[in-house]
């Protein structure tokens, strides 16, 4: 594995007898170049042709919509009629 633009050499990324295996130290938007080959015992096999690919960057989410506010009462602070204001909604 060679991490483009940082590692001037390739550097084994892993080592297993399993299909599968993890990368790890690379960092959102770098680039990395991977070469797979297979090894038994003392015998190897031809290198894979590189497969090049860039570490994607994650992006927020977006923002939660947020619910419309209930228009001012226009009335709040005035008398109602009977001597007595309104008050204004807390809230």
């Amino acid at each position: 594995m060679l991490i483009v633009g940082v590692q001037p050499d390739y550097r084994l990324a892993a080592s297993s007898k399993e299909p599968m295996a993890s990368i790890t130290d690379v960092l959102p938007g770098q680039t990395v170049k991977i070469l797979v080959q297979a090894v038994n015992e003392n015998l190897q096999g031809v290198a894979s042709d590189p497969v090049l690919f860039t570490l994607p960057v994650a992006t927020p989410p977006p923002a939660p919509k947020r619910a419309p506010e209930a228009p001012a009462d226009t009335n709040a602070g005035k008398e109602n009629g009977d001597g007595h204001r309104r008050l204004a909604p807390v809230g």
